[in-house]
């Protein structure tokens, strides 16, 4: 319930927006989420979530090697987390670079890979709907990080079921369409 509230629905109220310009926002909430999902499952078996134990964890659980993944993570993590955009680099002579479109699958990949330059690129919708089946899958994984617990949820009567979200998003969107118009 939480989940679906606070991160599933949110995720697909972004999806909303015009020309995909929630995919940024969609980035750094399914990004926590992933980082998250990890650190618990290695707890859950009794592991340290340290970087390497993390990359190793989750180069297993999407399948993609432990060089593109943590080159994907620095790149579109930490750029999205602390500077609002992914970041351009290089690294023992190579340069990465990124890209992002909804023709691409949900996973990273080398979509260049030579000695000199390597383009990581992904859908940021696919991997955020990808991310949020991984809860769906193991909603429990949820109660595994004591130390940041999920808060309670209070019902202000603010709106049943899906209202005030309905609401809220129909009028952001018509701002955001006087503002684009203005």
């Amino acid at each position: 319930m939480k989940f679906e509230r606070w991160f599933a629905a949110p995720i697909h109220l972004l999806k909303a927006l015009p020309n995909g310009d929630g995919a940024f926002a969609t980035m750094s909430i399914s990004f926590s989420l992933f980082e998250r999902y990890i650190k618990s499952d290695l707890v859950r078996s009794g592991k340290t979530a340290n970087p390497s134990a993390f990359l190793k964890r989750a180069s297993e659980i999407t399948r993609v090697d432990e060089e593109c993944f943590d080159k994907f993570w620095g790149m579109y993590r930490v750029g999205i987390q602390h500077f609002l955009q992914p970041k351009v680099f290089e690294s023992k002579g190579v340069k990465y670079g990124w890209s992002i479109n909804s023709d691409y699958p949900a996973l990273p990949y080398f979509m260049i890979d030579t000695d000199t330059e390597k383009l990581i690129a992904f859908d940021p919708w696919k991997w955020a709907d990808w991310v949020v089946d991984l809860y769906r899958a193991d909603p429990n994984i949820l109660e595994i990080m004591e130390s940041h617990a999920l808060g309670d949820i209070y019902d202000y009567g603010l709106g049943k079921g899906g209202e005030l979200s309905e609401c809220i998003m129909a009028l952001f969107l018509c701002q955001y369409d006087k503002e684009k118009e203005g």
